[in-house]
């Protein structure tokens, strides 16, 4: 007989109290330790979504998600056809959704030049408001890994945080969840306030 999740957590439970009481510890113990692990559990598990302030920033990270489930290949010569993505053609789609194409309408500009978009348009933060409190719909631009590229602050990439300290990007493959601060940050734009 198979036994449910419910059956298997009980018995863990109840398996945890019988070793407390064979060691020393009382029923009380045993059962605040019960109720300490159960408390844990429900916690980890409940996180609720961090939601963009505005609508713009709503729709650049609706249409990230849509991106990312629909997995179109990664390819920096075809990332305007159909189907194929990089990661400047990846925000720029987002971003183009919620009505703010960083001044191109039909082609994606380099992530150097979305930075420099964000700043000519006073949308740059300082670091030290990004690191304190990233936004849904923020996009981060990271350093090129070794050398200058020549490209404005040597941006070489850029992701779009979409909450919960997570961001899409497409790194050399197709848009993937990562952590924000995975690599040096040149800059962080806020394309909506």
């Amino acid at each position: 007989m198979r036994k449910t999740k419910k059956q298997k957590i009980r018995a863990g439970l109840l398996s945890l109290a019988l070793v407390f009481t064979l060691t020393g510890c009382g029923h009380e113990q045993a059962k605040k330790a019960v109720t300490k692990t159960t408390k844990v559990k429900k916690q980890t598990t409940t996180t609720a979504q961090e939601k963009p302030k505005n609508t713009k920033a709503f729709k650049a990270v609706k249409t990230a998600i849509r991106i990312y489930k629909e997995h179109p290949k990664y390819s920096q010569a075809k990332r305007m056809q159909e189907g194929y993505i990089d990661c400047s053609a990846y925000v720029w789609k987002c971003w183009k959704a919620a009505g703010i194409p960083f001044g191109e309408s039909s082609y994606a500009p380099t992530a150097a030049e979305i930075a420099r978009w964000c700043e000519e348009n006073h949308c740059l933060i300082s670091e030290e408001k990004a690191k304190n409190h990233l936004e849904p719909g923020d996009l981060i631009f990271y350093t090129n890994k070794r050398g200058n590229n020549g490209r404005f602050r040597n941006i070489a990439h850029v992701s779009i945080y979409i909450g919960n300290e997570k961001m899409l990007h497409a790194d050399g493959a197709p848009p993937a969840y990562g952590n924000p601060w995975y690599r040096k940050v040149a800059a962080v734009g806020r394309p909506a306030r």
